[in-house]
C-alpha cells in the first residue's frame, strides 16, 4: 500500500525551508535514479535532486 504524505515547504527566492532542513532553491530533474547516498524526491516517474544553482528571482512566486 502506498502511503500519502504532505510535505510543507516555504519556497522563497533563495532557500527552500522544510520542517527539518533548509537548502538552495535549485532543483535538478532526471529520468534516472540518482546514485547511492544522494537525497532525492521521486514524483510521477521523475527524480528531483537539490542543486546549488539558485532559481531566477521572481517577484510573484504564485505564478508557477
Amino acid at each position: 500500500m502506498i502511503k500519502r504524505i504532505r510535505i510543507a515547504i516555504d519556497h522563497g527566492n533563495r532557500n527552500i525551508k522544510t520542517v527539518h532542513t533548509v537548502f538552495t532553491t535549485g532543483i535538478s530533474e532526471s529520468d534516472i535514479s540518482p546514485g547511492r547516498g544522494i537525497d532525492y524526491l521521486e514524483y510521477n516517474g521523475k527524480f528531483y535532486v537539490p542543486s546549488n544553482q539558485r532559481i531566477p528571482y521572481q517577484r510573484d512566486k504564485t505564478a508557477d
